[in-house]
């Protein structure tokens, strides 16, 4: 990983020498396809040929044919804990209620759009008293989503930044999660009942053995 340089600013550089004039807005609409799943759920296997996305994120689920062989993001609104919108590249299918952004012309970076979808999307449906709790989002809905379009090369930068963090969060979470494992083991071995009867046998005048 890249590490984070706090004391140069070349997005800030980018910023004044592509935007003087500040960033145009265009809708998801202009810059993309977007388009709505294929098939029920209940056609979801936990084997097949082709990844098939669902509600459930962190239970995959396959298919034996596809309907898109491309670079596209998923996207499913249902609040699961994750980010509504996910990158995958490939062949794959899709329930009905998800929808699969593809096709991105030049001027837009597919990587871009997936940060700035899961920055500031929920909130465009709660500013605009869209209903949040129906399981899906109207494909004209994400149509007439306007996103900030800089230049290509700060969307990459931005990219370049945001992955940078995305990494280092996952090397934290992994590290918190070993340590947490470690404190369970000890923890569980220092209070168990026979590391406690050891102890107070020791105490008694008996010999503590490691």
């Amino acid at each position: 990983m890249k590490p984070l340089n706090d004391n140069t600013h070349p997005l800030e550089s980018l910023l004044q020498q592509h935007c003087p004039n500040g960033v145009e807005f265009r809708e998801l609409g202009e810059v993309c396809e977007i388009e709505g799943g294929k098939l029920n759920a209940n056609k979801a296997q936990p084997k097949g040929l082709c990844e098939f996305f669902t509600y459930d994120y962190k239970n995959p689920k396959f298919v034996d044919n596809y309907a898109w062989d491309t670079e596209a993001l998923i996207i499913c609104k249902k609040d699961n804990g994750e980010n509504p919108c996910r990158y995958f590249k490939g062949k794959f299918n899709a329930f009905q209620w998800v929808r699969i952004l593809h096709s991105f012309k030049t001027e837009a970076n597919i990587h871009y759009i997936k940060y700035c979808f899961n920055a500031i999307f929920m909130q465009f449906l709660q500013t605009n008293s869209i209903n949040t709790s129906l399981p899906y989002i109207a494909i004209e809905t994400i149509k007439k989503f306007q996103i900030p379009i800089p230049p290509i090369a700060i969307q990459q930068k931005i990219v370049e930044i945001l992955d940078a963090f995305t990494e280092l969060q996952a090397e934290l979470q992994a590290e918190l999660h070993a340590r947490r494992k470690q404190y369970e083991y000890y923890r569980n071995k220092l209070l168990s009942f026979e590391e406690l009867q050891r102890r107070t046998d020791m105490l008694n005048g008996g010999v503590l053995s490691l």
